[in-house]
């Protein structure tokens, strides 16, 4: 069984999840705005760049928001699970 939690724990990954995907936004936005044109020493240093900010969005995903959104889930299964068992109880 997963763990209950309380409000403001819940409320304190909401949180974080919000400011994990407000990070992969700006992250994105830089990664649509870039220009990859120019001198074969601009375009290097774009693609670079485009690498760079996949890493960062992919780490951020797999590192930061997964996790959060493991611990949400875990958090909603146990709430079925005690709702399960009070449906039988009661």
């Amino acid at each position: 069984m997963g763990r209950l939690m309380t409000q403001e724990e819940v409320a304190e990954l909401l949180d974080q999840f919000q400011k994990h995907l407000g990070a992969e936004q700006r992250l994105q936005e830089e990664l649509v705005g870039l220009k990859i044109s120019g001198s074969r020493d601009q375009v290097a240093k774009a693609q670079k760049r485009h690498d760079e900010l996949i890493e960062q969005i992919d780490r951020l995903r797999i590192e930061e928001m997964i996790p959060v959104v493991e611990r949400i889930a875990q958090f909603v299964a146990a709430c079925q699970e005690l709702e399960a068992r009070e449906g039988r109880a009661g």
